[in-house]
């Protein structure tokens, strides 16, 4: 999703169960990478465990994979 300014505030992930989560980047306070290739990120409100590849989520929140 982007804004007017055309940076990325939003992206779309799988949860572990399959289900697509919209996270709000501004609300990420940390991620992890997990052993068996899942990627939990860390919100202030919720903890979401997703499929995506961890490297992909740090390209993303380096402004590199948008």
């Amino acid at each position: 999703m982007f804004n007017y300014s055309s940076e990325v505030e939003w992206i779309q992930v799988a949860d572990v169960s399959g289900s697509q989560v919209w996270i709000n980047l501004a609300k990420v306070d940390c991620i992890s990478e997990n052993g068996d290739g899942t990627t939990t990120i860390y919100l202030t409100t919720k903890i979401v465990r997703s499929t995506m590849p961890f490297d992909q989520v740090l390209g993303i929140l380096a402004g590199k994979d948008q």
